[in-house]
């Protein structure tokens, strides 16, 4: 006769897949409702479901009210490989702080990844109950000099002794103050003047004014001794605040107080005027760049050095600009680009359409512009995967299983995180069978991700999949926008996770904000979209397309500035016009002020591109 525990394993095993999942969705449901009997009679059907370590790591989280710690640190043992026991692990950790029980608190952050910096004050805590007054003196002034609240540690006695051991030290204090004064929280700088000179409190005076009329706030600073560390912020703040409406003002003011700063100090300032001319496209920022000393110069004041040179069309300045550059810098497909269009733009045409020709045999935004140049056809070099190994041990992996049910479960966030920790050590081998068996199962961005892993460049029928084609050919059709330009984006911006979330809050495929998802839902009159609904790919990819549809509409169906404003916003890409003409939208792209916009802008030109050649592929003849 078999015992009960069995008997109740053998059953589940011939429970349906579809009936498991259906009791786990349930058992989670009973859970939640702290039906804990109905929770019960469904784990036990859930013996050999992958899925169920889950439901017993929830039920002892739900529990932790209990103070059961033994069998909170059984179920930890038992589940080590389960990504959910990392927050089991932290809920606890929490708990026992919660009850005071410091020595058990220190072990737990002791196998958190990066406690200190996630948890800092349960780590401040632990370290002070339990005995290491280093440590926690240490992160008080950590705190102190960030401008925390030094009463919210609430921790009777820290504070007294911290004093008694000599802190804030000097350097503690001079951090807080500069932390409030960059701020602007004055208020917050009255209790720690006691702890400066008289000629320091004179200082911040100056400093506090300075911020108020940039222009003229500094004009005293030369009385103070260059040595006084508060010189340099002042410095550094105010000149920050002038550039952003003077920059030239900025400029010249930085050379007025040389004799107030160190060498390092600043040649430092001015590189960052220099370079914030530059992106602002003022033209006086290429004389400014190239007086820079060498040991100043890196890539990126070469690359805006060369963009300012585009702006101006100063071909032969363009090509010098370019050759000055370091050779693993030059060789880079965007700047044998722009020494092509140069030398183009010079009649040098010969020269030109050699570098031309070298960089239009990869496959990539410069490649394509280049191939555009020539009037020749883009080189895709298209290659299947080798699939001389079969997947189906990886299949047996628990973890695997576990990703797989996820995915079908439609929690892909869960599924990653199987998935991810599962395979962070594997080999090349076994990320290749991954490959497979994330293009088998359809799931798009882990089959990408593992592409972009084991080398597969070529396989673009794996790294560009034509993700819920019926809706986009749909939408494509209603909106106007195109196909490619509407896979273009969703890759870029969720790499097809429908339930991705930015940390700002975009949310699903095309990554739309509630407030953008409103706006288009009511200028298209189709009512207030629940946020919940932006993870729904049809919702979200006819609202995303539908705003593409509108700045291509108010971008004068310019792709390239529409694609800009679905990144930064409309309203930077119409000061960005302002600043910079459009006679050739390379250049305008070239020289877009922030580095994330200008990257969107060509990858998604890329896409669109690769994904205009696959759908040629599926075309008959």
């Amino acid at each position: 006769m078999l015992l009960p525990s069995i008997a109740i394993a053998k059953a589940s095993e011939h429970i349906s897949i579809d009936l498991q999942r259906t009791y786990f969705i349930e058992a989670r449901q009973a859970l939640k409702s702290n039906d804990i009997q109905t929770f019960q009679e469904l784990r036990n059907k859930l013996q050999t479901y992958p899925l169920s370590p889950y439901l017993d790591i929830w039920q002892a989280r739900q529990a932790l009210p209990n103070n059961n710690d033994v069998q909170i640190e059984q179920m930890l043992s038992r589940y080590q490989d389960i990504p959910e026991a990392i927050d089991l692990r932290i809920a606890w950790m929490k708990n026992l702080a919660g009850r005071g029980q410091w020595p058990h608190v220190a072990a737990q952050l002791k196998l958190i990844n990066n406690a200190t910096q996630s948890f800092p004050k349960v780590s401040l805590r632990s370290a002070w109950y339990n005995g290491d007054k280093e440590l926690a003196f240490n992160l008080l002034s950590k705190q102190w000099r960030n401008g925390e609240k030094i009463h919210t540690y609430a921790i009777p006695f820290l504070y007294p002794a911290w004093k008694e051991a000599g802190f804030p030290t000097a350097k503690d204090s001079y951090a807080r103050i500069i932390y409030f004064a960059k701020r602007g929280k004055w208020k917050n700088i009255h209790a720690l003047q006691a702890l400066l000179s008289k000629q320091e409190q004179k200082l911040l005076k100056l400093w506090q004014h300075a911020q108020k009329k940039p222009a003229l706030g500094l004009q005293d600073i030369h009385k103070y001794s260059p040595e006084n560390k508060l010189i340099y912020p002042i410095i550094k703040d105010t000149l920050r605040r002038l550039s952003a409406f003077n920059i030239e003002a900025s400029w010249q003011q930085l050379k007025a107080l040389k004799k107030s700063l160190t060498t390092k100090q600043f040649e430092r300032l001015q590189r960052k005027i220099a370079l914030r001319a530059a992106k602002q496209h003022n033209l006086q920022a290429a004389a400014w760049l190239a007086s820079l000393s060498p040991k100043l110069q890196n890539n990126e004041t070469r690359a805006w050095h060369v963009r300012i040179l585009l702006l101006q069309k100063k071909w032969s300045q363009t090509i010098a600009a370019i050759q000055a550059m370091p050779e693993s810098q030059q060789l880079a497909s965007r700047w044998m680009y722009w020494q092509a269009h140069a030398l183009q733009a010079l009649k040098q045409n010969t020269a030109a359409k050699l570098l031309f020709e070298q960089i239009a045999i990869g496959r990539g935004y410069y490649s394509f512009l280049s191939a555009d140049r020539l009037g020749e056809t883009y080189h895709m070099s298209a290659k299947p995967i080798k699939t001389s190994s079969s997947f189906s041990d990886l299949k047996k992996e628990a973890y695997i299983q576990r990703a797989y049910e996820w995915f079908q479960l439609h929690e892909t966030g869960k599924a990653s995180r199987e998935w991810n920790r599962g395979l962070r050590n594997a080999s090349q081998q076994t990320w290749l069978q991954a490959l497979q068996l994330a293009a088998s199962w359809g799931w798009y961005d882990r089959t990408i991700q593992a592409a972009t892993r084991t080398g597969a460049y070529d396989a673009l029928n794996l790294r560009f999949p034509l993700g819920y084609l019926d809706d986009v050919q749909h939408i494509a059709k209603q909106t106007g926008v195109k196909k490619s330009l509407i896979w273009s984006v969703i890759r870029q911006e969720s790499v097809f996770n429908s339930h991705a979330v930015s940390h700002r809050g975009a949310r699903g495929l095309m990554q739309l904000m509630p407030t953008t998802a409103d706006y288009i839902s009511k200028k298209s009159g189709l009512g207030k979209v629940p946020k919940q609904e932006l993870f729904l790919p049809p919702t979200n990819i006819q609202l995303g397309s539908l705003y593409l549809a509108d700045l291509l509409k108010r971008f004068d169906n310019q792709p390239a500035l529409a694609i800009a404003a679905y990144n930064a916003g409309p309203t930077r890409v119409k000061r960005w016009q302002k600043q910079t003409s459009i006679n050739d939208i390379d250049i305008w792209v070239e020289v877009i002020p922030f580095n994330e916009t200008r990257r969107y802008v060509q990858q998604v030109i890329a896409f669109t591109v690769v994904y205009d050649w696959r759908l040629q592929q599926l075309s008959p003849g």
